[in-house]
């Protein structure tokens, strides 16, 4: 089902409800027609985001109520919430002859898609992987993942036609008290500024401009009244970065690419990584595979 066709309407009542929509929108989970509340707050989402919706609040002290589907097809599930066992079983029987097992691609999607190759070594362990036919439950697939790898809130595997879709997103980092001493950001990779964020201090580059490892991008002080001011160094910077690793074999083909990228990717480490690409070319008798991984930082 295409998103924008339905909507689920939903009445969050507890405490700082509104934090729950803030939440919300960090994993990129669009908030419709949010309202305040004398409880809390009632919000609206897309009809395909229920599952994150409760996965996120689940540490979460709130009571949530549907309150009504809306949209194109809301008629439709309302009316399929109602069918019993023998209708949702020929519905999934119909499913059936449409869809084959084979799973012919995995996505990653979310911000924990930084841990693609980590449960990409689950997904093979249990017998998930490219060109397979796809057999076992993936809720006891999702549940694994989420006891093996730590930093993980919520884990969905999906299905629809031959793709296979990896959701990850993050646990919610605990807030860390202020660094009032703190008198520069620095930079740690050679990259490009795509988001400044400043709390505190002064920005001595803009979004746009390459930065190198060692820079000082904020540094705690601003001037003010034509003299400068002591502070401190308070703020996020988002960097597009590059890292280069190249690999000689005495032979080419995909393995040796496949072998190039998975020893670019452990020298890195986990990173959140946008695009990697290889280059091969020849000299004398070796050839040289050159991999480029571009990956996000947040510094801070």
């Amino acid at each position: 089902m295409k998103r924008g066709r339905i909507y689920a309407r939903y009445r969050v009542d507890g405490a700082e409800a509104f934090r729950l929509a803030e939440r919300l929108h960090s994993v990129k989970v669009p908030v419709y027609d949010l309202v305040e509340s004398k409880k809390g707050v009632i919000l609206s989402i897309d009809f395909k985001d229920r599952k994150k919706l409760f996965a996120i609040s689940r540490n979460m002290c709130y009571n949530i109520t549907k309150i009504k589907y809306y949209g194109k097809l809301s008629l439709l599930v309302t009316a399929l919430s109602h069918i019993g066992i023998v209708a949702c079983f020929l519905a999934f029987a119909v499913i059936a002859v449409f869809f084959d097992g084979l799973v012919s691609r995995i996505e990653y999607e979310g911000d924990g898609a930084r841990y693609s190759v980590a449960v990409g070594e689950i997904l093979e362990q249990e017998g998930i992987a490219k060109n397979r036919f796809l057999t076992g439950d993936l809720r006891t697939v999702e549940n694994k993942i989420l006891k093996e790898i730590d930093g993980l809130s919520f884990v969905s595997l999906k299905k629809s036609g031959r793709i296979l879709t990896v959701e990850l997103y993050l646990a919610e980092q605990k807030i860390e008290p202020i660094d009032t001493k703190k008198k520069s950001i620095k930079s740690t990779v050679n990259g490009e500024i795509l988001r400044l964020n400043i709390l505190s201090g002064t920005p001595l580059f803009s979004v746009g401009d390459r930065v190198k490892t060692g820079d000082e991008v904020i540094v705690g002080w601003y001037e003010g009244d034509g003299e400068r001011i002591e502070s401190y160094a308070l703020g996020e910077v988002l960097v597009r970065a590059e890292f280069i690793y190249r690999y000689q074999s005495f032979a080419k083909g995909e393995k040796y690419k496949d072998s190039a990228m998975l020893l670019a990717r452990q020298s890195l480490g986990e990173v959140d990584e946008l695009e990697i690409k290889v280059k091969e070319k020849q000299s004398g008798d070796k050839f040289i595979y050159e991999v480029t991984v571009i990956y996000l930082v947040t510094l801070s």
